[in-house]
């Protein structure tokens, strides 16, 4: 299953350049068939970091968009217009992916064609196994936004925006097959983590409007990031910004050359 992955992204500068980097690190490039980066109007300079990103982003075709669009839902549609697979993968920009979180999921959708929508996050999944463990799914009324999509369900409806965060939950509840992937995958959101400098930069966004305020991970859920902060320092500097990585020989090999690499902006004229 060859699938749409998008990359949504409304400021948050340190969150983006956490997670994409995460995102083009430990995506397999050979299940994806087209790359959506969209910027909805940040001002803090994520913008900047995604459109300087995104030529070496990924082995694949690309489309790169930034504008007012007011909310995920509204930025979710604008992916199914372009859709191309039956599946979209969304992606938001603060969620720190795991190698082989790719591979976890769509084998999961793969094995269960009556399933519509498979999410993942930290805690839903009735525990923590390895990203190359055996999966399963269990039953959901709504996922959190996160996740794998059959495009199949927006073939004759769209989810409608009530504001800046909530829509689709309605939508998933009235006509969508939910499940979450089980057991967990590591890949914890970042605005959850219980150090620094990830606690004062989500009290940061809190105040400026471009997160909701959640309650931090436990002690228990260490293992949710220890393989990113064994690699990176579980105390990072504010202000270091992780680089994006260079493409793998391996990804060169195995994947072909994108077809086209087109950039819209929205909104300036």
């Amino acid at each position: 299953m060859a699938v749409d992955l998008l990359y949504v992204a409304h400021n948050r500068l340190r969150f983006t350049q956490a997670t994409f980097a995460a995102l083009i690190e430990n995506t397999n490039w050979r299940r994806v068939e087209n790359l959506y980066v969209i910027d909805d109007a940040s001002t803090d300079g994520t913008n900047e970091f995604l459109l300087n990103s995104f030529d070496n982003a990924a082995p694949t075709k690309r489309i790169f968009t930034s504008g007012p669009f007011g909310g995920p839902v509204a930025v979710m549609n604008r992916a199914l217009d372009w859709a191309e697979t039956s599946v979209l993968v969304k992606i938001d920009n603060d969620v720190l992916v795991c190698p082989g979180w790719l591979d976890a999921l769509l084998d999961v959708l793969d094995a269960a064609p009556e399933l519509d929508v498979l999410g993942f996050e930290a805690g839903f999944g009735d525990g923590l196994a390895a990203a190359e463990a055996p999966r399963t799914w269990r039953l959901a009324s709504h996922i959190g936004g996160v996740g794998a999509y059959r495009t199949r369900i927006f073939e004759k409806r769209r989810p409608v925006a009530h504001d800046r965060y909530f829509g689709l939950t309605e939508f998933l509840r009235r006509y969508a097959k939910c499940g979450w992937l089980c057991p967990d995958i590591p890949a914890p959101l970042l605005d959850h983590l219980p150090f620094e400098p990830w606690l004062s930069l989500t009290t940061e966004y809190v105040k400026a409007g471009w997160s909701r305020a959640w309650p931090t991970y436990g002690p228990e859920f260490e293992p949710y990031w220890s393989w990113w902060s064994d690699r990176n320092g579980k105390v990072e500097t504010a202000g270091t910004e992780p680089a994006i990585p260079e493409r793998r020989p391996s990804q060169e090999a195995d994947v072909e050359q994108a077809s086209y690499d087109r950039r819209e902006v929205l909104g300036q004229g």
